[in-house]
């Protein structure tokens, strides 16, 4: 691209930046790169776990912004304050899962879906579990539907020999 050619919109002092902007810039993005690096590499060898390896990150950060001298009190205390809405969220979360979870066995759901496919299918303990981890996989590829000797109801067949999709 050519850099004397203007772009739209913007006016020449915006969109030419010196080449000492330029490397202030680089010199900033050098050291979370560092962190960075260091915690991947710390990891992919084998040296720190996940646990340990967030707190490489928090270490490295902490001594960043401490040499930077942006270490103050507030930095800490929204880190905080941060922390505890992710894990109120997250919280949250777990607690609608295993409610769900609860309501779906509450009502039945787990007799109704084994008789589904044990019964009215008449599949095996064995076909219903590779039924089970198959059909997501491949997404429902090859899977089409077929009337069924039940009126208003429908089942689910693989394909025939020598048929192409």
């Amino acid at each position: 691209m050519d850099p004397a050619r203007p772009r739209p919109g913007l006016p020449k002092e915006e969109w030419t930046i010196p080449l000492g902007k330029k490397l202030d810039l680089l010199r900033a993005g050098i050291l979370p790169f560092l962190i960075f690096f260091s915690m991947t590499g710390l990891f992919f060898m084998g040296w720190t776990n996940l646990v340990e390896n967030s707190a490489v990150g928090v270490v490295g950060a902490t001594l960043a912004a401490l040499f930077r001298g942006r270490l103050t009190f507030e930095v800490p205390e929204a880190t905080v304050h941060k922390t505890l809405a992710m894990i109120r969220m997250f919280t949250w979360i777990i607690l609608a899962a295993l409610c769900f979870g609860a309501v779906f066995d509450g009502l039945g759901a787990v007799r109704s879906i084994k008789g589904f496919f044990l019964d009215r299918l008449g599949l095996g303990l064995r076909e219903a579990l590779t039924w089970r981890w198959t059909v997501p996989a491949l997404g429902r590829s090859g899977v089409r539907e077929v009337d069924s000797p039940d009126p208003g109801s429908r089942a689910l067949a693989a394909p025939g020999p020598g048929h192409m999709e």
